[in-house]
């Protein structure tokens, strides 16, 4: 575009005023592609944490929730089963404070119905992983 305004300005007869008022109408479409640009860049910084943080969400739910379901139905298994099954423990302690982190992130990013299918469902893992540690 600069070229154009250059070539322009020398074949188009422009008189001095006019080719101040040009050079300010370039400085000021600089200025904004700049800040477009640079807005664009932080935007698109921010869907990509948001689409890690989903994927993040939906790999964790899912096996959290089969981790449960698992859990479950090992409470009428012999004591050995049970101490073998949960002895990892402290892992999944670890995941579901990271499900927390990563469900709390989403909700912030969401839309309402969005945010409060999320709330509801990390409301269920978080229940259901409570009753647990009181039944067994």
């Amino acid at each position: 575009m600069q070229k154009v305004v250059e070539e322009y300005k020398k074949e188009g007869n422009v008189d001095h005023r006019e080719s101040i008022n040009i050079d300010r109408f370039m400085r000021e479409t600089g200025e904004r592609w700049k800040n477009v640009s640079m807005e664009l860049r932080c935007v698109q910084s921010m869907l990509e944490e948001v689409v890690s943080y989903w994927r993040r969400w939906n790999n964790l739910a899912d096996e959290f929730e089969s981790w449960l379901d698992r859990a479950y139905g090992m409470l009428d298994l012999p004591e050995e089963d049970k101490m073998e099954y949960f002895q990892d423990v402290s892992v999944w302690k670890d995941k579901f404070q990271l499900l927390g982190d990563t469900v709390s992130f989403l909700i912030a990013t969401c839309e309402d119905q969005v945010a409060h299918e999320l709330k509801e469902r990390y409301l269920r893992i978080s229940v259901r992983w409570e009753d647990l540690f009181q039944v067994c």
